[in-house]
């Protein structure tokens, strides 16, 4: 099955969304196989010109929901004796109807650009202009469980229920190509450069490396877990590592110029699944993770297999976001909010919840280093101010032209 693409509208209007309607997208559509790549063999030129190394319609807007009353705050002392306010409520409230149940149905990327995968459609959220437009729609029961911007560039792939993937070009608005991994269903994606890493729900933890660039882009088989893979990370530091999570909690990390045997392996790190998974910024072997079930956040050194930090955050752990000296983890069930720590002792520096407390089912961090945003169980997209701004001097980033007079209404 291939998506439908809808045309660039040329102009947007926003509206406010009646409490039953859905989003939709009143463009035309068009048929895409003229576009596609795989037909004109010319994979390996489009990818090498769009895919860099990580290494050195009309459409009703989606609306903003107002919180109401002032925002509560909290002021927190960092390292370096400098007082920061938290505002503990989210800045921004988005409705997303219809929303699927998954873990990686949001991706903050190119251009500060938000996918999310809603359904049975991809919509493209800009925090700069705060529109939004209608990328895919499907067509019967197929709906969409991941979404993943390929590094810097305009291109995106989306999984859906079936396990095919597809590569989007979305400034242009074209289909490219597909790729049927050999699983029934995908929890997670990750990429670096050219090569793109899924990862199966099979019972046997199989995880598939493509390499966008060839006509037959499977490349690799690794094949260790004891369930599906539901995390998935690639190293900025050594790129050619790749770091799994999976149901059996266990963690691996894969070298993609070795055999199919994990290089390293990191038993009974969780008891039960891996809900959150990321490499330590700047490291080479330091993996942090989350318990799903066990709610245990814990940095491992892949080296040694020791534990150098150990947390209980008190319920399940969906996601890990991090900034140069904190972390913030979003939490499901028994937890709906987000924890703010110091990288450094997990010491716990303050909480982000929002009025519903429904799970968190995950969280995209900004560009700018400085938001995140969650998808939360009573169908709606919060953002908040997390982390401290990258360059104390200037000015704090925004969320769209509008941000300022949103902030006035609370001041």
């Amino acid at each position: 099955m291939r998506p439908h693409l809808s045309r660039p509208s040329s102009h947007s209007a926003v509206s406010p969304r009646a409490p039953n309607d859905s989003l939709r997208s009143i463009s035309p559509s068009c048929d895409s196989s003229s576009t596609d790549v795989s037909r004109e063999g010319t994979y390996r030129q489009y990818f090498a010109r769009h895919l860099r190394s990580t290494r050195n319609g009309d459409y009703d807007h989606l609306p903003r929901r107002e919180t109401g009353g002032r925002l509560p705050c909290l002021t927190v002392v960092n390292a370096k004796c400098e007082r920061r306010i938290l505002q503990s409520n989210p800045e921004r409230v988005l409705d997303l109807p219809a929303l699927s149940v998954s873990s990686q149905i949001l991706d903050w990327g190119f251009r500060e650009q938000l996918l999310i995968g809603l359904n049975q459609t991809l919509y493209r959220w800009d925090a700069q202009t705060t529109n939004a437009d209608k990328i895919v729609e499907l067509q019967n029961s197929t709906c969409i469980k991941c979404v993943l911007w390929l590094n810097r560039d305009p291109l995106a792939v989306l999984a859906i229920n079936d396990g095919t993937c597809f590569v989007l070009d979305l400034q242009q608005k074209v289909f490219l190509r597909h790729i049927r991994p050999p699983a029934e269903k995908v929890l997670s994606l990750s990429c670096c450069g050219p090569l793109l890493a899924v990862g199966s729900a099979s019972h046997d933890g199989k995880c598939f490396i493509f390499d966008l660039r060839l006509p037959q882009s499977l490349i690799a088989t690794y094949i260790g877990h004891r369930g599906g893979i539901c995390c998935l990370d690639y190293n900025a530091t050594e790129p050619f590592h790749l770091a799994t999570g999976s149901l059996d909690g266990e963690v691996r990390v894969w070298d993609i110029r070795k055999s199919s045997d994990s290089r390293y392996h990191l038993p009974n790190v969780h008891n039960g699944t891996v809900g959150a998974l990321r490499w330590l910024s700047g490291e080479r072997s330091r993996v942090i993770s989350g318990g799903r079930r066990d709610g245990m956040l814990k940095t491992s050194d892949v080296l040694s297999g020791s534990y150098l930090q150990v947390a209980q955050t008190g319920s399940s752990v969906t996601g890990v976001a991090m900034s140069d000296n904190e972390i913030v983890t979003s939490h499901g069930v028994g937890g709906g909010n987000l924890q703010l720590r110091s990288l450094q002792t997990y010491e716990i520096m303050g909480t982000f919840s929002s009025p519903s407390n429904e799970p968190i089912m995950c969280i995209a961090r900004s560009p700018n280093r400085e938001h995140v945003c969650g998808a939360q169980r009573d169908e709606t997209l919060k953002f908040w101010r997390v982390f401290e701004p990258t360059g104390r001097l200037g000015p704090k980033a925004t969320l769209g032209k509008r941000n300022r007079d949103f902030e006035d209404d609370f001041r």
